[in-house]
This record gives C-alpha cells, sequence and structure tokens, in this order.
C-alpha cells in the first residue's frame, strides 16, 4: 500500500450488481474489500454522504454465489461520466448466510482475477 493510500483493508477489482433499495436504483460492484466497497450507478445522481442505505448485492453467476442484503454508509460520492461512482462501507450483512455469501464473493475476486 503506497504512502498516500487510505485505505485500511486490501480491494479486489468485482463485477457485481447492486440494488439500492430504497429507490430501487441499479448499480455496479466495481472493486470489493472486508469493509466495503465501490459501486458505480449510470447516470448523474445526488446521494448524500454519510447516508445509511439498505441494498441487495446480485453476484454474478460465476461466483457461483447468491443475492443477499447489506446495509452501507456512503462515504464519498464523485462524478464518473456516464456514472456516479459511490464508496460504501460495509455496515451490516443481513443474516449469517449473507455474510458467508459476501465473503465468497470476496474469496472469489481475490483467487480469480485476470490482467
Amino acid at each position: 500500500m503506497s504512502g498516500s493510500e487510505k485505505r485500511a483493508s486490501e480491494r479486489e477489482n468485482c463485477y457485481a450488481k447492486l440494488v439500492l433499495s430504497e429507490d430501487k436504483l441499479p448499480g455496479y460492484i466495481r472493486d470489493v474489500s472486508l469493509l466495503g466497497f465501490r459501486i458505480e450507478i449510470p447516470g448523474d445522481i445526488d446521494i448524500e454522504t454519510g447516508k445509511e442505505i439498505n441494498a441487495r448485492v446480485i453476484p454474478m453467476e460465476e461466483t457461483e454465489g447468491d443475492a443477499f442484503g447489506v446495509r452501507l454508509e456512503v462515504r464519498w460520492v464523485r462524478k464518473e461520466e456516464p456514472f456516479t461512482a459511490v464508496g460504501m462501507r460495509l455496515i451490516e450483512l443481513e443474516s449469517d448466510q449473507a455474510r458467508l455469501e459476501y465473503n465468497r464473493l470476496i474469496e472469489y475476486y481475490d483467487t480469480n482475477l485476470t490482467e
């Protein structure tokens, strides 16, 4: 990790779908860590930093994982045309099964990345 890097845990590139429950907004998870992930939402979306959001993560088929619910906190927001990029901190997983699925997602991308 570089001297300017602020992350508390390593992130892995990731590809999964996500639906923000409150607004039914679709998004895409682009990287994942033990503490959270970065998502991209199509369009110019206003999301308040510090806001807590419930979401449903839908892993890609090749991960052999099931969808699961999470509670997230918005840490930062950046406009990256044609998306809005959002850094999310994981607050809570909806169940023990959700924890297993989240760990499966992290493990899959940790061991199956190709450049």
